[in-house]
């Protein structure tokens, strides 16, 4: 499912988004037939984000990977459209 719609009302705290507020949000989800505890390891293992990403952006962790919690930051390099992008993401928690 691949949901588009109006941006949420309540955003993180940042003073990139105070002053520019998103105008869309972009919801997925994906339904696999495998135990929970298999696909939950497999997403666990930073370095498994280099296998879901299509070859040709490069996709390189900066630095060791980090194991993953919530909070925790990984830099990483990647190219869109051959353009070389320096990436930090955060996981968090969702239930």
């Amino acid at each position: 499912m691949i949901e588009l719609g109006p941006a949420p009302a309540t955003l993180p705290a940042s003073p990139y988004l105070a002053t520019r507020r998103p105008r869309h949000q972009l919801r997925t989800e994906t339904r696999l037939a495998e135990p929970l505890a298999e696909v939950f390891a497999f997403f666990s293992a930073a370095t498994n984000l280099a296998t879901i990403t299509p070859p040709d952006m490069g996709f390189t962790i900066v630095g060791a990977p980090p194991a993953m919690r919530a909070g925790v930051h990984i830099d990483y390099r990647v190219r869109v459209m051959r353009v070389p992008l320096r990436w930090r993401t955060r996981s968090e928690e969702h239930t």
